[in-house]
């Protein structure tokens, strides 16, 4: 297991809606290191405007492992989306996940796709948006299998976005994919909102997920809402996850105390159902 925090690359613009810590890349990689943390998801938005053999120095510098891409940020800067109704968006998002499994492949990880997989518009069927979004995702798990890399698709609360809110819906689409390189992760916040049974869900698919989002019911750090964590914690354990842990969470007060509050809610409970993994190169 390794506990990982959010962290954006330099090509993401500093901004208070961004989950993590943005800013100076390697600053933030000191910080991280610093408060504890094993490993580092990054939040990145184009490979292309990233010196990314001087990225993969930093990591190995501060011996902290990149656990995962977020895509999300594709959508949130340049409007990107894989079932997007205009061809020529969902022909760049493709390109532009082309780009991130490139990279992934790089750092050994892979990518999460939350946001980015877009949302039902006004006006257009289920059934045409579900044609897109599964030729999209079919395009890029063509691309990157070859290149080791998976995608991590990511049930996202209902009352956040209107397309595949739950894990049982997730599940439909990885099988309709039909690729061995698509699956998913589960995220705590969107399991409080969106699931009928969030410890239900843990015990029975928490084992084979392949990346857990750690923040609260209010997108703020852990313990600053109402997500009982021991419970959740003890949960995964019990189902035999161990992979990574990411904080994702919204920079709230700042990003330094939303750092430091979340390791020092969290590090006890993890420290208490899990051995750390440690990070080699």
């Amino acid at each position: 297991m390794k506990h990982c925090y959010s962290i954006a690359t330099p090509d993401v613009p500093l901004s208070r809606s961004v989950f993590g810590l943005n800013g100076d890349f390697e600053t933030n990689l000191e910080k991280v290191k610093q408060a504890g943390f094993d490993g580092v998801e990054l939040i990145m938005c184009d490979p292309e405007k990233v010196n990314l053999e001087q990225m993969v120095s930093s990591l190995k510098r501060h011996n902290l492992e990149a656990v995962m891409i977020s895509s999300g940020e594709i959508t949130a800067i340049e409007g990107l989306s894989l079932s997007s109704p205009d061809k020529e968006i969902r022909t760049k998002t493709i390109q532009r996940f082309g780009q991130l499994a490139k990279t992934a492949q790089l750092l050994g990880t892979n990518i999460n796709i939350g946001r980015s997989r877009g949302m039902l518009q006004k006006g257009i069927s289920k059934e045409k948006t579900d044609v897109w979004l599964i030729d999209s995702l079919k395009a890029i798990c063509d691309d990157a299998g070859p290149l080791g890399v998976s995608y991590a698709l990511e049930p996202v609360a209902p009352q956040l976005m209107n397309y595949i809110n739950t894990l049982e819906e997730t599940l439909v689409y990885i099988d309709r994919i039909g690729y061995d390189n698509i699956s998913y992760m589960l995220d705590t916040q969107h399991m409080y909102l969106g699931e009928k049974d969030m410890f239900g869900i843990i015990r029975h698919y928490g084992k084979e997920a392949l990346h857990v989002h750690l923040t609260d019911s209010n997108r703020n750090y852990p313990g600053s809402g109402e997500i009982p964590f021991e419970t959740v914690i003890a949960a995964f354990s019990q189902a035999g996850y161990e992979k990574a842990f990411a904080h994702e969470s919204l920079p709230v007060p700042d990003m330094e105390r939303c750092m430091q509050y979340s390791i020092n809610h969290m590090k006890p409970i993890l420290n208490k159902y899990y051995t750390p993994t440690p990070v080699t190169y």
